[in-house]
């Protein structure tokens, strides 16, 4: 096991590489601003000129070829996100919590969007998320509970019944949306997970299926998330005042950070971003 000092140098290390290579289009800050805006002034959130510059320049960086998508279908892709920015990102105050947390969403599960698309070319991007939007509000006081809460210092096994509950409802939404918008219905783990932590950033991790495998679990699912938080609290006990110090020195959730982390180490291939170092080739 890693000592504190050795930690710190990890989480320290991988976040400055994670701010180099990946935070010019990580929308996650905005969508995280928005949420805690919109918890603090009971479901009221507000876009400003800061909000709306931040966007377009993580647009411009934002390569859709990194994930394997390419031709018409970026073209389509591309045309229905950028249409969503510019028609519900417009200054002054907004109350739907499903456009708060859309560039989030969307790219940190463009996989999933993409297979979407590809299912249905005429995939509504702006009324899915609307929709997600109104049944999230549904299930404000569930999610409000664990937003009192922190995952690091919370009894897990008293609370494992309302995670799970939790866990289910938000599964259940997106079975419902994909089957009206895409004409199937799709299990969504990894987007439930996702969702469940821009909403309680203290309480529910990130992860990926690439770190569940790293960590012998095989692949993301909903009783696997529950292995995970109980796995990641325990670890991460051994380490609290570390993780209170560069949460406040990085200004953002420890659970960020942590994932910034394993995402470096499980998840990007650093050598293909050797490219954007600038080397002359001649």
């Amino acid at each position: 096991m890693l000592s504190r000092d050795e930690f710190e140098v990890w989480v320290r290390s991988c976040h400055g590489l994670f701010t180099v290579f990946e935070s010019r289009s990580d929308f996650y800050p905005i969508s995280y601003q928005l949420v805690e805006e919109y918890w603090r002034n009971n479901g009221k959130y507000h876009i400003n000129s800061e909000v709306l510059e931040s966007l377009r320049s993580k647009l411009r960086h934002l390569n859709y070829k990194y994930f394997g998508i390419e031709g018409d279908l970026e073209r389509t892709i591309s045309n229905a996100f950028n249409q969503f920015i510019s028609g519900h990102f417009t200054i002054g105050e907004h109350d739907n919590i499903g456009v708060a947390i859309a560039p989030y969403l969307f790219t940190w599960n463009i996989q999933r969007f993409k297979k979407y698309f590809e299912e249905k070319p005429q995939f509504k991007l702006s009324d899915y998320f609307i929709a997600l939007g109104d049944e999230i509000s549904m299930l404000k006081d569930k999610i409000t509970y664990f937003r009192k809460k922190r995952l690091i210092d919370s009894d897990l096994d008293s609370d494992e019944p309302r995670i799970k509950e939790l866990l289910e409802a938000v599964m259940r939404v997106l079975r419902e949306l994909s089957m009206k918008y895409v004409g199937k219905k799709h299990d969504e783990p990894l987007a439930t997970i996702k969702i469940l932590h821009i909403l309680t950033p203290n309480y529910f991790p990130l992860w990926d299926n690439n770190m569940a495998r790293s960590v012998g679990l095989k692949r993301v699912t909903l009783d696997g998330a529950i292995t995970w938080m109980k796995r990641l609290r325990l670890w991460l006990q051994n380490y609290v005042d570390v993780l209170e110090k560069l949460e406040k020195e990085f200004e953002s959730p420890m659970l960020k950070l942590v994932d910034e982390s394993f995402y470096i180490m499980c998840t990007v291939k650093l050598r293909y971003r050797v490219g954007s170092l600038g080397i002359p080739h001649t």
